[in-house]
């Protein structure tokens, strides 16, 4: 017997982007920079979006996935330790991992 092979294109296991920023984010900064900019009428926000897309760009294109770990880390309150800790309160991240900022 021979073994089934499925091709899969690089495509697929790529992260969207456009103009180099994953697309929720570069959507995000256009979506803010057409409302800052046109609707409040301040022209200042045009240089501060194209810095905050390059600073996007740079991160897309040191890990594609970072947003999205980012975004996961955000979503989850504390880190899991399977062995508890006498001293340990429920929930609360250990030192190191974010522990006190806001978010």
């Amino acid at each position: 017997m021979d073994r089934r092979v499925t091709p899969i294109h690089q495509s697929l296991l790529e992260v969207k982007t456009v103009a180099g920023v994953e697309s929720r984010m570069a959507i995000l900064n256009g979506t803010f920079a057409a409302a800052f900019t046109l609707g409040l009428n301040n022209p200042w926000m045009l240089p501060v979006a194209v810095v905050t897309h390059i600073f996007l760009r740079w991160l897309t294109r040191k890990d594609p996935h970072i947003i999205k770990i980012y975004s996961q880390y955000r979503i989850l309150g504390s880190v899991y330790d399977p062995w508890p800790k006498r001293k340990q309160r429920t929930n609360m991240r250990p030192k190191g991992f974010g522990q006190g900022l806001l978010y």
